[in-house]
């Protein structure tokens, strides 16, 4: 038992030195050879006061801290159980002596690791400088361009009424009678998807596009006295256009609820 605290004070005191951990002591007629480098059956407990104290002050001549100390013995697979321990009867010798480290003192959140030296904090990164690290993201290609504030997605409002436009609530329709009879209305839609022309009647135009709308209406006109393709035209047109609600939602830049034009595309949304 005395030649196994010889040995773990003798391996430990080696430790500090942090050089060859090869010594040579004579313990009576047997000689302690090659101190291993493996700790992981030691005791500290087998350890005296006295060598805990001479093991500080041999660290303190050589500028070696508490810590460094810890952490030497944890690389030559000292258990956690037993890193623990140690610190305990260091802080304890110390508080006897009224004595602090050398160099930072006994840092009780002290940790190790079998594989690394030192253990980061998993959140030191992002808390230290998160803008830093954005540019490490991957970027989605042609993001670039719908972010830059410069560039205006709005749709042309001043072209010619698409055949296909599908008429809706809101929306305006010009009707200009021309030839033998002369009429021009400016109607909107109502929200029961109507439109009520004066003198003719109501006729029925949501979820029609304008030219099925606007054959609708040529035909309301003809059984109302007007001569249609007698010498009398009818032009149809759209004016106001209604708007629309757009939802974007998910993994976008400026998710929410978006007032639009309804002859605006994805693009332009």
């Amino acid at each position: 038992m005395k030649q196994i605290k010889q040995l773990l004070y003798l391996t430990l005191l080696t430790i500090l030195t942090l050089g060859s951990i090869t010594v040579h002591a004579q313990t009576g007629s047997a000689g302690l050879q090659s101190i291993p480098q493996n700790l992981s059956n030691v005791n500290v407990n087998d350890l005296t006061d006295a060598q805990i104290r001479q093991m500080l002050q041999q660290a303190s001549s050589s500028g070696i801290s508490d810590n460094q100390l810890l952490q030497q013995a944890a690389n030559r697979g000292l258990p956690d159980d037993q890193i623990q321990l140690l610190q305990k009867r260091i802080a304890d010798v110390r508080s006897k002596d009224g004595t602090t480290s050398g160099s930072t003192g006994v840092d009780t959140s002290f940790r190790t690791s079998r594989r690394l030296n030192y253990v980061a904090d998993s959140d030191s990164v992002s808390k230290e400088n998160p803008e830093r690290y954005k540019s490490n993201k991957p970027k989605i290609f042609g993001a670039d361009l719908f972010s830059n504030k410069n560039l205006k997605f709005e749709p042309n409002l001043k072209i010619a009424t698409p055949i296909n436009y599908i008429l809706g609530p809101d929306d305006q329709v010009y009707i200009n009678v021309y030839g033998k009879s002369v009429a021009n209305w400016k109607l909107e839609v109502s929200p029961d998807g109507n439109i009520n022309i004066p003198g003719v009647g109501i006729v029925h135009v949501a979820g029609k596009t304008i030219e099925q709308a606007g054959l609708t209406i040529k035909s309301k006109l003809s059984t109302n006295n007007y001569a249609i393709g007698r010498g009398t035209s009818v032009e149809i047109s759209l004016g106001n256009i209604r708007s629309i609600k757009v939802i974007i939602a998910g993994q976008v830049t400026r998710p929410g609820s978006y007032t639009l034009p309804s002859l605006a595309t994805v693009f332009n949304a």
